[in-house]
């Protein structure tokens, strides 16, 4: 059910973007529109012609990544819940290294509702790493859940 329900937002967001976004400036992308790829991210957002260029496009190629490719603007990560008020999700230790090296190119797409297109909300988080690090201020934390099966070092030794 979970994974139906994660497949079911990653779509609806990515119709969402498809239709809000101008096709002219950026293209859509749904990294696992055929099959789950296991990437820190969802859906890839990249300019289309240097015209339409954004400050973080110009930014990823002065870094040279991507150069042989379209420049990318954001990555996104969906998360979501049939809820439509749980604020909590996981998130793993890829996409917190992804969150943490794209910096503001990174965001969370949090669906609400997910498989009821009449209930469906989003809320944004934008540079989820920068939130983390002044977590008191912006309302966005990072927290660790140990689960059943974690054997401490300590308890190693």
């Amino acid at each position: 059910h979970g994974r139906e329900i994660g497949r079911w937002g990653e779509q609806w967001a990515f119709n969402f973007l498809s239709q809000v976004i101008p096709k002219e400036s950026m293209k859509v992308i749904w990294v696992n529109e055929d099959e789950e790829r296991e990437l820190p991210y969802d859906i890839r957002l990249e300019s289309v012609g240097d015209s339409q260029e954004s400050k973080y496009s110009r930014r990823r190629r002065k870094e040279k990544v991507n150069r042989e490719k379209a420049a990318v603007i954001q990555y996104i990560e969906v998360k979501a819940t049939a809820s439509t008020n749980k604020n909590f999700f996981e998130i793993s230790t890829p996409q917190v290294k992804e969150a943490d090296e794209q910096k503001a190119c990174y965001s969370i797409f949090r669906v609400f509702g997910a498989g009821s297109v009449k209930r469906a909300q989003f809320k944004v988080v934008n540079n989820p790493a920068y939130l983390w690090s002044f977590s008191d201020e912006s309302g966005v934390s990072l927290q660790v859940a140990m689960r059943p099966n974690f054997v401490s070092s300590l308890a190693q030794m």
